[in-house]
């Protein structure tokens, strides 16, 4: 009775290591803190691996990314360089930010070779949200 009570016991010890680890397989972890912008799923429901789960975003620091900037005006632009910007939906407030990289590649837009260069603001504003457009202008080199 007793090895018979004991191999119960391994059993049950057994399938709740099973099922402790079927758990954390279903336990959703961020590679980094941040804050849920956004859900795409419902509790419960199936997903397709390509699809995304959560939008995590890291608020410590807010980039801006310009797609306008022809080849005439990329050249001109330097990382470390200063910026102002401005956003559309706040016209009263300037920001200043620094360029933290410039697109090695380009794309065509209508006749125009056009480059990405993404900018860190230095002091974000609360009111800030993602998707907001920007007006941009490079201080001089």
């Amino acid at each position: 009775a007793l090895n018979l009570a004991e191999l119960r016991l391994q059993a049950a010890e057994s399938a709740q290591a099973a099922a402790q680890a079927a758990l954390d397989n279903l336990t959703l972890e961020a590679p980094f803190a941040g804050t849920v912008i956004d859900i795409n799923v419902l509790p419960g429901e199936l997903t397709a691996t390509s699809n995304w789960a959560v939008l995590l975003a890291d608020t410590s620091a807010w980039y801006v990314r310009t797609s306008d900037l022809t080849e005439l005006e990329v050249v001109r632009i330097e990382l470390g360089q200063q910026a102002e910007l401005v956003p559309d939906a706040l016209p009263d407030l300037t920001l200043g930010g620094v360029v933290v990289e410039i697109s090695d590649t380009y794309r065509t837009q209508t006749g125009d070779i056009l480059y990405d260069v993404r900018l860190r603001l230095d002091a974000p504003d609360p009111r800030l949200k993602w998707g907001m457009t920007f007006e941009v202008t490079f201080s001089e080199k």
